[in-house]
């Protein structure tokens, strides 16, 4: 494993704590997998708890036109927890 990826598999080793809302509970679980299945790194178990899935959608905007876009572009971790997000909104600048 390089350098690189044993970092990454570190910084998604971890479970972080509840937040205190399952939104973002579920978010840190679709990212930690989003992250993991985007460079070839196993995901972490803890990312697909019961804890880390909604029971309802959850659309990260309300900007007009936003659902349309989230729907489309969600990436599979994302949309399989019922987190609605485009995956232009996941990459760094």
């Amino acid at each position: 494993m390089r350098s690189d990826d044993r970092s990454r598999a570190a910084a998604i080793a971890e479970e972080p704590r509840p937040t205190g809302d399952p939104r973002y509970d579920a978010y840190l679980g679709a990212l930690a997998e989003h992250l993991a299945t985007a460079h070839r790194l196993q995901s972490p178990g803890w990312a697909v708890g019961p804890s880390r899935f909604l029971d309802r959608f959850w659309f990260v905007s309300d900007v007009r036109g936003f659902r349309a876009t989230a729907i489309a572009q969600a990436p599979a971790a994302f949309r399989r927890r019922g987190v609605f997000i485009p995956e232009r909104s996941l990459q760094r600048v």
